[in-house]
């Protein structure tokens, strides 16, 4: 069997990590699945730098939701973007690209 054929396909389901890039090639961070089902973003350095609550996942997205910040984020793995909203009203904008999902 191919090396491509054995891969797993990674979508908004079964995706626990996420590198954040710049779409130039440059790794700004990541959002980590953690063992509790929350999610954290570490900056390039490692450092846990914002922890979130998961709110709904499908095929497409996984949203998260910053308690202490009050924003959101969505982890669009189809159109490969990291989207940010200050409140749970506003619409979704572009913050990251999406460098790979594992």
């Amino acid at each position: 069997m191919p090396d491509a054929a054995r891969r797993r396909v990674i979508d908004a389901r079964s995706v626990v990590e996420v590198v954040i890039g710049d779409g130039n090639g440059n790794r700004l961070g990541r959002f980590a699945r953690q063992a509790d089902g929350g999610w954290s973003e570490f900056d390039p350095s490692g450092k846990r730098i914002f922890v979130f609550r998961e709110l709904t996942r499908d095929e497409g997205s996984v949203h998260l939701w910053d308690d202490s910040r009050q924003v959101g984020v969505q982890l669009d793995l189809r159109a490969r973007q990291i989207n940010y909203r200050a409140s749970g009203r506003e619409p979704y904008r572009l913050l990251y690209q999406i460098a790979l999902a594992r």
